[in-house]
Parts: structure tokens; sequence; C-alpha cells
């Protein structure tokens, strides 16, 4: 009750518009309010932002003579009904924990707090055991009952309320689910909620499918069926054929031939990377027959529709109607980044920048001026215009691949940890760590494949491989 919070730091204004301590999350004012002040980030927290919460705490116990083991007075403010810190004090613990976050809201934070400290919560994949349980459980609950049923769920399995009710609900689920209706945002993937698909419903639905495409359930796999069957289909089962496909494409076809559990958000991520891994020219006519079969089991009219909700949120994002794919670097738009880029980092020469980790939040920034994809402006920065600026010599992609190996092969370095990022980036001026860092992860993977082996072994797997 006597503790005082001793902040280290100038709070910044948009962690003084929140009204709880970190409890609940912005309302729509408070969000509006604290856009005005810093880009708002959401989504995971990366591990530089973990580290920083993490260094904070350590922080917070050396300064105010607390035992740093002793995390649970801080996990939960009210305990057995009574909080012993004052509201102002436990709002200031939050903003002490978000110094360094400026992008954060303070209820994120706290919770990324809470969950790495608790240790008696569960994280990490869900076992077959819990997805079993988490079926048993939902199968038969209506939408309206999912929070309450999803909160049962995690007292039994140990976990967060919503990792059960977001992970396993809305992804899961689209593995797991045949028996009970299948529930998505209706705006983006819609199965008419009035149909249960129990199991002699999905087995009448296969055998009417496999009879009037006559083709083996296996042989329909990633297949575009024709619109005169889903007709006939309709006919027969008395339902509508609109409802046929949306069921099929967007539910039993995965569930049938995926050989693992389908998890939205890595569908998503696994969508993104291969989507940026392409030409920026095939973008705009993406083949989404080819594009399915990186992904077993997913149709193509399910990523295609994926696709085009992805690029729809990222245009609210960005307060753009059209999301630039591709970007012709010229002189004018090379100089036009250059000035904000200084602008924002309050640099007044651009070699103030040489060699320094931008945080996201500036790219974030950029983004939003520039209307241009943050992760394109990264990829200009760190893979072109970074050493075209502060190479003294010019760049050839083999020297750099001999002096890595050279590095490698000199140092016996074994293991990934056994490298000193720090002194190989001193081999090469003005090169910077993410571009030096992505061709010695390819060259790992070429020697792995070249000496038949899925473990890093160092310089033994890239020598044989170029030698």
């Amino acid at each position: 009750q006597s503790l005082e919070i001793k902040l280290q730091h100038k709070v910044p204004l948009q962690h003084k518009i929140e009204r709880h301590a970190g409890s609940r999350a912005l309302s729509k004012q408070e969000l509006q309010a604290f856009e005005k002040f810093a880009v708002l980030k959401k989504g995971v927290f990366d591990k530089e932002e973990n580290s920083i919460i993490k260094k904070n705490w350590k922080s917070f116990c050396e300064i105010h003579n607390w035992k740093k083991n002793n995390v649970k007075p801080f996990l939960y403010f009210s305990h057995n009904g009574k909080c012993y810190l004052n509201f102002e004090q436990r709002k200031n613990f939050v903003r002490f924990l978000a110094n360094g976050l400026p992008s954060r809201t303070l209820n994120s934070v706290y919770f990324r707090f809470r969950s790495s400290f608790d240790a008696n919560v569960n994280t990490g994949k869900f076992t077959h055991k819990e997805d079993s349980i988490i079926v048993r459980h939902l199968s038969n609950t209506s939408s309206t009952k999912l929070i309450n049923s999803s909160a049962h769920v995690a007292k039994i399995l140990n976990r967060k309320r919503h990792s059960i009710r977001l992970s396993s609900y809305c992804s899961r689920f689209l593995y797991f689910s045949i028996k009970s209706t299948f529930y998505f945002n209706q705006d983006f993937f819609t199965v008419d909620i009035n149909i249960s698909w129990t199991y002699a419903m999905v087995r009448e639905f296969i055998n009417t499918l496999t009879e009037t495409s006559t083709c083996k359930l296996e042989e329909l796999k990633n297949i575009v069926i024709d619109q005169t069957i889903w007709d006939e289909m309709g006919k027969k089962l008395n339902i509508d054929q609109k409802i046929l496909q949306n069921f099929w494409y967007y539910q039993l076809h995965m569930q049938i031939f995926c050989p693992e559990p389908i998890y939205l958000n890595e569908l998503k991520i696994n969508l993104i990377e291969y989507v940026h891994r392409q030409d920026d020219k095939i973008l705009e006519n993406l083949a989404w027959d080819n594009v399915c079969l990186k992904f077993d089991g997913v149709p193509s009219l399910f990523l295609s529709k994926l696709f085009k909700h992805l690029i729809e949120y990222a245009k609210t994002k960005i307060n753009s109607s059209t999301l630039k794919v591709s970007t012709d670097w010229t002189l004018l738009t090379i100089k036009n980044f250059i000035d904000v880029l200084m602008e924002i980092t309050l640099c007044k020469t651009i070699k103030e920048l040489k060699g320094h980790k931008l945080p996201d939040f500036i790219w974030l920034t950029m983004e939003s001026k520039l209307n241009i994809n943050y992760k394109k402006l990264k990829q200009l920065w760190h893979q072109r215009l970074h050493m075209q600026l502060f190479c003294v010599e010019p760049i050839y992609l083999n020297h750099i691949k001999i002096k890595l190996i050279k590095y490698l092969h000199k140092n016996e370095i074994t293991d990934l940890k056994e490298i000193n990022w720090h002194k190989v980036i001193l081999l090469f001026d003005g090169v910077t760590r993410e571009y030096i860092y992505r061709i010695f992860t390819n060259l790992i993977k070429l020697g792995r494949m070249k000496v038949h082996s899925t473990k890093f072994s160092g310089s033994k797997a890239i020598i044989e491989y170029n030698c």
C-alpha cells in the first residue's frame, strides 16, 4: 500500500489518455486521441518489445527494492476484491513497463506483461488432447453463448480466455468441427447459419457430390467444380446451391484434404510470405490454381478470397483506396523517401542513419505519409539504398558470400548462437545486417539441401556445398 512508483522517463502524451490502469482496451474516442500522438501498433509483440518489457520489470525491481521473482502481486491488481495500490500508482506501474514502447497502448503492454510472467498459465501450441476438449465443449454452442463457453474451457485447460475464443473457435474450429454450424465473419466467408451440418448430412453431401460429378472423392482435390453440378446437387438435396458451394470450398474440402489442422492466422501469414516473395508484376494477376499447390488441401477459391480480404484490410490501415504493391523507385521517389525519413528521425544529415536499426513505428509512419507498404520501404532501405549511400566500394554478391564462408570456417562456427553479428557487420562497411543475414540464411538453406541435413551444421554445410 505504501509503494510509490518512481517513473524513470517522461510519460508520452498517448500514455496519459487511457482512463483505466491498463485493464481495459481503449474506447473509440481514446483510440482517436492516441493516434494523434503516435502510430498505433497492434498484433503480436516482437522479440525487441518483449525484451523491453522484461528489462523494464528488472529495472522496476532494482529501483523499488522488489524481489524479481515476486511478480504475482502485479499480475492482478485486485486481490480478494481489494486493490492495494491506488489508481494512480497502478497507472504509473503500467507506464513504467511501457517505457520505450510509444506505439503500444498501456492495456496491450500490461496484458503482454501478464502473459509473459504468469507461470501458472499454459502457452504454446494446443495439444491433440486439448483440441478434443475444445471441440467437445464448443461443438453445440451457439454464437451468443460462445464467450461464456470459452471462459469455461479456458479454466479447464488453464489457458487465457482469448486464446480459446480466437485461436480455437475461429481457426481450429475450421478444421475440427463438422457437426456444428460453421461460423465466420459473414462479410468474409459465409456458410448458412441455419443449417447444422451433422455427420449424416455431410455423408449424404459427399455421396451426392461424387455421384453427380462421377468422380472419386480424392479426384476432387483442388478442382473447381462446374456450376451445373452444384445446380443438380441443390435439387437433389433441396439446399440452395450457393450454400453447398460455400460449405465445400470454405470448410469441408480442407477438413478432408488438409494433412494438418488449419489455423487461420498461420494461413494468413504463410499467404502473405508467399505473395511477398513473388515478383511485383505477378501480384495483380496471381494464378490461384498454381498458388493452391503451395497450400496442401486449401482450395484456390478460399485462398483468393482470403487474399482479397487481406488487401481490403490493408487499405483501411493505410487510408488508401489503392494499395501500392508495385513501386517504381525513380530519383524523385527516392529523394522523397530520404526527405521523409530524415524528417521523421529528426536527422540533420543522412550520415547519421548509417548502421542504425530503425524501429517499426518509423516505417509505419512513413507508410502513412508515402502511401507505400512499409515492408517495401524497409526493403528499399536495407537491401539497396543504405548500401548505395554508405558503401565506399561497389558491392559484389559473391564477394560477400566468400567473406561469410571464410568467417564461419575460421571461427569453426557450428551453432547459430555462436555468431557475433556485430563483428560480422564490421567486415562489410555500409552493408546492413538485414542484407547480410538474408545472404547467410540462403547459404544455409543451400548447404543443408546439398548435404541432406535439416540441422544447422555451420561452415561444414556451406563449405561442402560451395566446394
